[in-house]
């Protein structure tokens, strides 16, 4: 009877030491790690089939060994489910058994697939192996492993796994705006786009955020995320004017500044003014509004105004209000 292997005890022996056995000068098989050529008869586990020892015509006893079947069963491991564009390679691992569950012959060819191409290995005790480099493009790819021809091709399952930017790489910049930026508009910066050293792209939703500073010594924050390549942060200008200086916060860093200016906002209309005399406390009680701007806005709710006024005598009296819906109302 051939001897069979357990795949659940090599299985956990075998990934976790392929790198280190390759880089000490040790052997890895379906078995585990040792050391190479220290175990002559380990060495020949892979490619023979040991049966049970039988009887011959002289009453001696002899064991018989053959090479293993056709390859029928190919296990994939793959390291790294999500790796970095011009990162750490990965590594993709299988183990090749015939129909009865022994290991493939030593120098079994196997076609390890992944984004970085097709590499034919040739199996050591039972394991084809190798390093995925991680320049195959951004997003999902797929890996797998093949061997044989023809009827008696097989190949793996399919193993998926991703490779993205590498965020702390992440670069952009602003475009320097072509004279002031109107008021009470919505504006978008235009910037570059978002891209790592070699020029990947990323996936849409990076965060990020702008961050103006104003010749008052105000600063302002615009939050904002990356769409289809563009960074996308729009701000309506209306409540700041003047000398600004931006720059754009990435993940790990931030673009050189941009300077530039943002118009004054303009008045609308002339502002239509009411009077009514409260006889009871001899005063004037003044409506003034609507103010609006250029554009046909409201200010602000809060906006301070102050009248003056001249009393029939020549005294000058005056008056402090806020604007609520673009208007105010004053006792003098």
């Amino acid at each position: 009877m051939a001897r069979r292997i357990s795949l659940a005890v090599f299985w956990w022996l075998l990934l976790p030491q392929v790198a280190t056995a390759e880089s000490v000068g040790y052997v890895t098989d379906a078995f585990g790690v040792y050391e190479a050529g220290s175990d002559s008869q380990r060495d020949r586990w892979a490619g023979v089939i040991s049966d049970l020892p039988s009887a011959t015509d002289d009453g001696s006893m002899s064991i018989d060994r053959t090479a293993p079947g056709l390859p029928e069963t190919l296990l994939l491991h793959f390291g790294g489910k999500s790796t970095v564009a011009g990162g750490a390679p990965a590594s993709i691992v299988t183990v090749v058994f015939d129909r009865d569950g022994n290991l493939a012959d030593n120098g079994t060819m196997v076609s390890l697939v992944a984004a970085d191409g097709s590499v034919p290995v040739p199996t050591r005790g039972g394991i084809a192996a190798r390093k995925v480099a991680t320049t195959g493009g951004i997003g999902r790819h797929y890996a797998w492993a093949l061997t044989g021809q023809g009827d008696a091709l097989r190949q793996s399952g399919r193993y998926g796994y991703r490779i993205g930017v590498s965020m702390r790489d992440l670069q952009s910049w602003f475009a320097t705006p072509e004279g002031p930026l109107p008021a009470e508009e919505t504006l978008r910066l235009a910037t570059a786009p978002l891209s790592d050293a070699s020029g990947n792209l990323p996936e849409d939703g990076i965060a990020g955020s702008i961050i103006m500073g104003h010749g008052t010594g105000a600063h302002t924050l615009v939050p904002g995320v990356w769409v289809d390549r563009t960074f996308v942060a729009p701000f309506i200008t209306r409540d700041v004017t003047g000398p600004t200086a931006a720059e754009l916060v990435l993940p790990f860093g931030t673009t050189d500044r941009i300077d530039f200016d943002i118009g004054v906002l303009r008045k609308g209309a002339p502002v239509a003014t009411r009077a009514s005399v409260i006889a009871s406390i001899r005063a004037i009680r003044i409506t003034l509004g609507p103010f609006t701007t250029e554009a046909g806005y409201y200010l602000y709710d809060g906006t301070p105004i102050s009248v003056w006024a001249t009393d029939g005598t020549g005294a000058a009296v005056s008056a402090r209000g806020w604007l609520l819906d673009g208007k105010t109302t004053v006792i003098l």
